[in-house]
């Protein structure tokens, strides 16, 4: 294979027929004559396959940019619909020719155009004609290569913190919803923890408020580049200075230790900006979510930022739990909870405060 393949045009021709790709090799030596007649060096990197097989397997090894089909072979329809069914991850370029002069092929125009095709020639057409067709097809394929990565690019950032990188809240309640369908249906447990910088009002008090951002924006860094949530997790910003994670986890120990895990990274770093050090520490509030949970499904945040709360009311830098169990809801565990002098199997069950939430103050 040639060296700098990736900055020329792919071509892929599909044809069990020598004479066909003998035609569609002609064809690509004229293109850097026809586009560029000063070029020496041909624009593009031709690949053949004569089977069905070869070329679907070509395909997926080649990526190419325009793929030129023989409208004589039959199990081209095949390949022209495969090629279209991974539209949404890229975009090729199909043209279909037919080698007959007077006679009409497997696939003619109408059906090709209905498979998919960008594009129909025949053989009766100048070289000149056909190479143009190609560069055209070649164009709108990196035209819509670039409309695709701009969408991509701006479905980013709608579902991005501008600050911390991290998931906005938009993505995180899809995210919850998908996260809690899925739970039920497989029966799969899963944890969301909230988490609130200590008495970060008086960083900016004290320093300034893009000292402040500047902090946030580490502490999205480093849940981001720290890998102790799965990769399935989403790490988002919940506003302000408090953040929140949906994680998949088998047990509350293990959600537990992730919590520990990250409350000691936030707690050892150390923020440099403008003259200042700074150190920070984190209060956390986790939820273990057992599986074939049927509640709402914001009651497993709303019990996760009631155990936020207890870790501010106990002292901060430190991480509080409980366990949502099937058939909880929010509202019953927080009756527990005001209740557990009470019912001490309730403080034993969810591991939760002795104080009314509503008492207790963030910071």
């Amino acid at each position: 294979m040639e060296s700098g393949i990736e900055q020329k045009t792919k071509v892929f021709v599909s044809s069990e027929s020598p004479a066909f790709l003998d035609y569609a090799k002609k064809l690509c030596l004229q293109w850097p004559r026809h586009v560029f007649p000063d070029k020496k060096h041909p624009r593009y990197a031709l690949f053949a396959a004569k089977t069905y097989e070869e070329a679907s397997k070509g395909f997926h090894q080649y990526h190419p940019d325009v793929v030129l089909l023989d409208a004589s072979q039959p199990w081209n329809r095949e390949l022209c619909e495969m090629i279209r069914s991974y539209e949404e991850e890229r975009h090729t370029g199909v043209i279909f020719i037919n080698p007959f002069l007077d006679q009409a092929p497997p696939i003619d125009a109408p059906e090709a155009f209905r498979l998919g095709a960008d594009d129909y020639v025949s053989p009766d057409k100048l070289p000149a004609e056909i190479l143009a067709r190609i560069e055209c097809v070649t164009n709108l394929k990196a035209m819509t290569d670039r409309l695709r990565q701009a969408n991509h690019q701006l479905e980013t950032l709608s579902i991005t913190d501008d600050l911390t990188g991290l998931f906005n809240m938009r993505y995180l309640q899809q995210y919850l919803k998908r996260t809690l369908d899925t739970a039920k249906a497989h029966k799969k447990s899963f944890g969301v923890v909230m988490m609130d910088l200590d008495r970060f009002k008086s960083i900016n008090d004290s320093t300034n408020h893009l000292v402040g951002s500047y902090i946030l924006a580490e502490i999205g860094r480093l849940l981001r580049l720290s890998k102790v949530f799965s990769d399935h997790s989403c790490l988002a910003r919940y506003g302000g200075d408090e953040f929140i994670i949906v994680t998949e986890v088998a047990d509350l120990q293990s959600l537990v230790t992730v919590c520990e895990k990250v409350r000691q990274l936030i707690k050892e770093a150390s923020f440099h900006r403008d003259g200042h050090v700074i150190k920070m520490t984190v209060s956390i509030g986790a939820c273990f979510v057992e599986p074939n949970f049927h509640g709402d499904v914001n009651d497993p945040v709303k019990c996760a930022d009631m155990m936020l709360y207890k870790s501010k009311n106990e002292g901060r830098d430190r991480v509080s739990h409980l366990i949502l169990r099937s058939q909880d809801s929010f509202k019953e565990v927080e009756s527990s909870i005001h209740l557990n002098h009470e019912k001490p199997e309730s403080a034993l069950r969810y591991k939760t405060i002795q104080a009314v939430p509503n008492q207790i103050k963030k910071g």
